[in-house]
């Protein structure tokens, strides 16, 4: 029961007060309890932020388009009472400070997916991204920043409002889906994997790709051949691409379902990431020269996470510098 004194306690102060200007003492004089009790429980502040917004992630999305959709808008329509004060907390910093923020890419990460899912079009990634920041734009205005408009309309008036432009950007429409996808998408399983160095670089290969899929880095992989497991894809595509036949898998972080186009169609993309580890700092790639060259593989680095962080290329897939700090936090070395 301390503990779940302190976490309430600090998700009011976190909500009233920001990341910032909340303290230890003064979590702890909230759940009255000694400061030391406080870091005992949670370590450090960082953490129990940490905690705090992860005691209630964003909602799960599923279903159709128009299911995805109308889940999306009843969101959206919760009065400020019944808004869950951990999300407000969480937006409520992130807007300030670079742990929070960092903290909202993660769970926003798995939104956007759930999003795009259900959506039948090649820019499936892109729509999803807007209808995530139109959600984000929504409560934060409505919630935080107590917008006259949006705080004194009724919730039916803003589902209303928003729905022809959600049901637009996801493709529920009925029509939409009979006339401009008639038949449904080939799909095409794919495995990747997200390969580490010892300083945690990510290795990524370049395409340069036209519409829809246009210029992009990515982890090296590719699609499943018949009666092949998404481990061995992964494995077997990864060697064709390095040469490298030394490296094993420690484990699947990531799914993701999406549209793009491959070998002249639009395919329904369902692939898989696996996380993996070399030893060798910077490891250079030889003698596939020509495989990359056949392929349509224009370049490869390693990247920081930092560089990931703040590139303003196109990295498959979104967030990935989000997926390898949380994959690292759970599978230590």
């Amino acid at each position: 029961m301390t503990e779940a004194r302190i976490l309430a306690g600090a998700s009011r102060l976190f909500i009233d007060n920001g990341y910032e200007r909340t303290t230890i003492r003064a979590v702890a004089r909230a759940a009255g309890v000694d400061a030391g009790l406080v870091m005992h429980y949670f370590g450090s502040k960082r953490e129990l932020f940490q905690r705090v917004a992860q005691a209630r992630p964003m909602p799960e999305l599923s279903g159709t388009a128009e299911q995805v959709t109308e889940q999306i808008l009843a969101m959206l329509t919760e009065s400020p009472a019944e808004a869950s004060g951990q999300s407000l907390a969480l937006l409520r910093s992130m807007l300030t400070h670079p742990e929070a923020a960092q903290a909202w890419r993660e769970a926003a990460d798995r939104f956007h997916t759930q999003i795009s899912q259900p959506i039948a079009a090649a820019d499936a990634d892109v729509r999803a991204a807007l209808v995530s920041a139109i959600v984000l734009g929504v409560i934060v205005s409505r919630h935080l920043l107590g917008s006259p408009g949006l705080s004194d309309a009724s919730p039916q008036q803003v589902a209303d409002l928003l729905r022809p432009c959600l049901r637009s950007l996801t493709r529920a429409d009925p029509l939409q889906a009979t006339t401009e996808v008639a038949q449904p998408l080939p799909v095409r399983r794919a495995a990747r994997v997200i390969l580490l160095d010892p300083d945690d670089r990510v290795l990524l290969l370049r395409y340069d790709d036209g519409p829809p899929n246009g210029r992009h880095w990515t982890t090296p992989g590719g699609g499943l051949e018949a009666g092949e497991e998404y481990p061995a894809a992964a494995l077997r595509e990864l060697a064709e691409e390095t040469g490298w036949t030394d490296v094993i898998l420690l484990g699947e972080v990531h799914r993701r379902n999406f549209t793009m186009e491959y070998a002249g169609q639009i395919v329904s993309q369902v692939e898989r990431q696996y996380l993996a580890r070399t030893d060798q700092p910077h490891r250079e790639i030889h003698g596939v020269e020509a495989m990359h060259a056949s392929d349509g593989i224009a370049a490869w680095r390693w990247w920081t996470l930092a560089e990931l962080e703040t590139t303003r290329e196109e990295i498959w897939p979104p967030n990935l510098a989000g997926l390898i700090r949380s994959s690292i936090k759970s599978r230590p070395r």
